[in-house]
Formats: structure tokens, sequence, C-alpha cells
């Protein structure tokens, strides 16, 4: 069984550094210590805690299921105790810390929302602030220090420097019809999709840029037509509504429709989307890695961590 005297914090502390960056020799020079040094004292973890933490891959170190769990408890403590002087004068004088999530609208209004209201519950002492941009504008809030953390949609580059992508979930495609529309019956193509005119968000956003790529990819680009452009999906669902166009939305399950709107599984023509949590390579606190830990439990397993 583990003890206080086996509990050594500076095994805690490296074994996170290197569960973030996924390699042994960049985590050894990290912490001034040899590659023999740093993996003894892995695998002195592992005896304490009857477990095996990592598992070797092609390209380094990578999280066993159990590694996974122990980093989810082992985190909070290293990160509160690296601000434990920050956190003492915020506490001095009389000030709460201060969590600013930068997300895509989408994001907030449905799967977030849940997440951040068990979080304030839970974290009365943390001002959380939202901050709603497009997908691609997230890694910059983030990187800038004007969000703490920001949840992105779809990233092209996960090896950002100086950023830390957690994959959390994956977003599925749909396409949003009215009610009885030719569309809702019979198997959905590209195609057939590009018979019709599309509320779609604007050129730039992840989702658009999947549904672009698509219609080229088939030959198809120029007869795919753009009704109505807008990044709010109120917006795009409204003209759906009004007939006047289909769209194309994502979310994690079925959507749930508005009255006399359809919701139609296109994964098989655009793919699925990745989530993932964004965040200085170095977490400031023990506020950031609390979020974390309740987004990982609440929206999905972490199977990889991607550093820098």
């Amino acid at each position: 069984m583990p003890t206080l005297k086996t509990q050594r914090l500076d095994l805690f502390v490296n074994f996170v550094a290197c569960a973030r960056g996924g390699n042994l020799t960049r985590a050894a020079a990290d912490v001034g210590l040899s590659r023999t040094a740093l993996w003894q004292q892995f695998q002195l973890l592992q005896r304490t805690y009857r477990v095996t933490l990592f598992r070797r891959t092609r390209y380094g170190l990578a999280l066993t299921p159990d590694g996974v769990h122990f980093l989810a408890v082992v985190e909070p403590l290293v990160a509160a105790f690296r601000a434990l002087p920050t956190t003492f004068e915020e506490r001095r004088r009389g000030r709460g810390p201060v969590l600013r999530v930068a997300c895509p609208d989408s994001i907030e209004e449905n799967e977030l929302v849940p997440v951040m209201e068990r979080f304030r519950a839970e974290n009365p002492d943390t001002r959380v602030e939202v901050i709603e941009t497009q997908s691609r504008g997230v890694p910059g809030l983030v990187a800038s220090g004007e969000a703490t953390v920001g949840i992105e949609v779809d990233p092209t580059d996960v090896s950002a420097g100086g950023l830390r992508y957690v994959p959390l979930y994956e977003r599925r495609v749909f396409v949003a019809v009215r009610e009885r529309h030719p569309l809702a019956t019979g198997r959905l193509t590209l195609t057939r999709l590009a018979q019709h005119p599309f509320a779609a968000e604007p050129v730039g956003s992840r989702l658009r840029g999947r549904v672009e790529r698509a219609f080229a990819a088939a030959g198809l680009e120029s007869g795919h037509r753009i009704e109505l452009e807008s990044s709010s999906e109120r917006v795009l669902l409204a003209a759906v509504l009004g007939g006047r166009a289909i769209t194309a939305v994502s979310a994690r399950t079925v959507p749930t429709a508005p009255t006399g709107v359809r919701f139609l599984a296109a994964g098989h023509l655009f793919g699925r989307m990745p989530v993932y949590l964004v965040s200085r390579s170095s977490l400031a606190g023990p506020t950031e890695a609390t979020f974390e830990a309740t987004l990982v439990q609440d929206l999905g397993s972490v199977r990889e961590r991607c550093g820098r």
C-alpha cells in the first residue's frame, strides 16, 4: 500500500511531464534527469500502485487506461502545488480564480452548458467566463492568454507550439431539411444534396470546409449553391424551416429538431469532427486541471494526449 513516505511529489511532477508530452527523452531533459533515472521513477510508481501507467508506441510513450485515471488524480495536485503562491495571494486579497473558456457558440449551447453548470456548482469560488468565437479563433485566444482554455472542433494541427490538445469526443454531421422535403426519403448522397440550395456557415469555418471539400472531391462544387451564410445555428435552421435551403450541422448525438425540421445522418458523406480541449502546454493552476477533469468525465474518455 502507498504510504506518506512513498508519496513523493517529484515523482508525480515528472509523471505529469512525461504523460503530457508522450516523450521520455524530452521529459527527462525538462526535469533535469537522465532517461534511465526518469524511467526508474515511473517503475517505482508502478510498483507502488501495482499498475502499468505507460505503454511504448512507435512514437514514444502513451498512457494506459490506468495511466489516464492516475493522471486525472495526480495532475490537479501537481497544478495546485505549482500555483500555491498565486492561489495564496488571490485568497489573501479576497479574489477567487477566473476561468475563461473560448468556444464556438454551437458547442456552448449544447454539450458545454451542462458541464459548465456542474463545474460552477462544484467550484463556487471560481468565476467562469465564456468567450464565443469561431472555432479557428480558439487557439489564438488561448495562446495569447485572453482565454484560459478553449474548445476546438476539428483542428488542422494538434502539434502547435506551446499548446496542448486533449481529445474529448467526436461530433457527427447531420443535414437539416424541412419536413416532407424530397431529401427526407431515400439514401442521402452528395449528388442529391447538390440539387438544393444550402444555408451554410461562413467560409473559414471547420464544418463549411468539410462540406466544400466533399463536394469538390465529388466534382459537384459548381452545382453546390449557397443561399445564405451565417455563423448562428438558429439562423441556419430558420432558413430551413422557411423552405429557403438545407443546412449541415454537427453535434455529438442526433440534435433535437425544431418543429417542422428533420435531421438526416450525413456522417458517411462528411465524416466525424473531433473535439479537443485546448490549453497552454503548462497548466497555470488547479482551476484549469479541475475543469479539464470535469470535461473528460462528462464529455468522453481520453484515448491519446497530444503535446508540443
